[in-house]
């Protein structure tokens, strides 16, 4: 047996045997001695070489770690720019529209004043006037409700006034307020209700406020001559029964990318912008919070129709027969 070392440091031992007894040589002797020196200096390499291996493979590990939170950070990074960006497109849009939406009926109502003022009017052109006034002071007290009204839902401090609704008799009224409005943009109002009577305990105001919202998205946004779908439906054979209410209109749509954002409060979409629709975009925000707040959901899908230019778009209204509120 011949030990193994290396700087006086034991690595093992080499041993070597013959099936009969005899006496090594000193040549023989040498010679494995020789070949113990060797395989002490290929053990340490070998030891060493394993550690240094063991060392890259760590700091390689550090590296690629250090990397991976560095492309994290620069990935969120990015994506706060964006975000960024987009906010303050967004604002640059809020602010061009909340400004015409605000100066376009000042102006007509400064118009308005100046010629009844000033210019001699008979009493159809004082009708005229006034009538200008109070379509626009209208418009700027809506706009001004609208933000107190999302400001109060957002803030939780909406009360609600639970009565029994007869959905019937209550989609049938809103029929009749909204049919002359449409008709005189070439529009009807085809209300689709189920034969049996359906019943529905929620605050009608809010619902009221929900529909009317939907209903002028649906006004804006269709084309002349077609038909404004709203449908009733009822899910009994579910865990909790629920009522479905659908707006459907045929005519400008929205475009894939902007439907998950379609509820955002202030956005607006691409053919709104281009087309100058009016309005600063929180109809449908406040369509949803006040859905939300009755304990519902709302959903929005809107697909090309083949050979046309025209969308079919469909809000669709859930709610619960009988809501359950948490204290």
């Amino acid at each position: 047996a011949v030990p193994l070392t290396h700087q006086g440091i034991g690595l093992g031992c080499l041993i070597l045997q013959h099936q009969a007894l005899r006496y090594w040589q000193a040549d023989e002797v040498e010679l494995v001695q020789r070949i113990a020196a060797h395989l002490s200096s290929a053990l340490m390499q070998a030891n060493t070489l394993r550690r240094v291996q063991a060392l890259v493979e760590e700091r390689t590990a550090q590296l690629r770690h250090s990397m991976d939170v560095q492309t994290k950070l620069y990935e969120s990074s990015r994506q706060q720019v964006e975000q960024l960006k987009q906010m303050n497109q967004v604002m640059e849009e809020l602010l061009s529209t909340v400004s015409h939406e605000l100066l376009t009926p000042l102006t007509s109502m400064k118009m308005a004043i100046k010629m009844l003022r000033e210019a001699p009017l008979d009493d159809e052109q004082r009708d005229r006037y006034l009538h200008i006034l109070e379509h626009q002071c209208s418009q700027e007290t809506r706009l001004i409700r609208d933000v107190l009204t999302l400001r109060t839902i957002e803030s939780h401090a909406t009360a609600l006034h639970l009565h029994r609704v007869d959905m019937h008799a209550f989609l049938l009224e809103l029929h009749n307020i909204w049919q002359d409005t449409l008709s005189e943009c070439d529009l009807t109002l085809s209300p689709k209700l189920p034969e049996r009577s359906v019943s529905l305990q929620t605050d009608p105001e809010s619902l009221h406020r929900i529909l009317t919202e939907l209903l002028t998205n649906a006004k804006k946004y269709s084309a002349p001559g077609h038909s404004i779908d709203m449908q009733l439906d009822v899910e009994s054979g579910q865990k909790t029964p629920h009522v479905m209410l659908t707006i459907q209109n045929t005519g400008l749509g929205i475009f894939p990318e902007e439907l998950p954002v379609v509820f955002d409060k202030f956005r607006r979409g691409q053919q709104a912008l281009q087309r100058t629709i009016p309005g600063i975009g929180l109809g449908l925000t406040l369509a949803q919070g006040l859905t939300s707040h009755l304990n519902g959901k709302i959903v929005a899908t809107s697909t090309p129709i083949a050979e046309t230019e025209d969308w079919l778009t469909c809000f669709t209204l859930t709610l619960p027969l009988v809501p359950e509120f948490a204290h």
